[in-house]
């Protein structure tokens, strides 16, 4: 849902950051809009699973 909102939340997360954060992190951190839009929860969500249960982290296949 926040994809959805665009500039209204983005310009104030942008200005915030910058105010919260080293110049040198602020001057080399992107934050932009996801592309996935509504499907980057569900994506997201299934990554997780993905790597819980398929490419388990203490085998070693990450």
């Amino acid at each position: 849902m926040v994809s959805l909102a665009g500039d209204l939340l983005l310009i104030p997360i942008k200005e915030e950051f910058k105010k919260q954060t080293m110049e040198a992190i602020s001057n080399n951190t992107k934050i932009e809009i996801s592309k996935l839009g509504m499907n980057a929860g569900v994506l997201g969500a299934i990554a997780l699973g993905l790597n819980h249960f398929i490419f388990k982290p203490e085998m070693g296949f990450n």
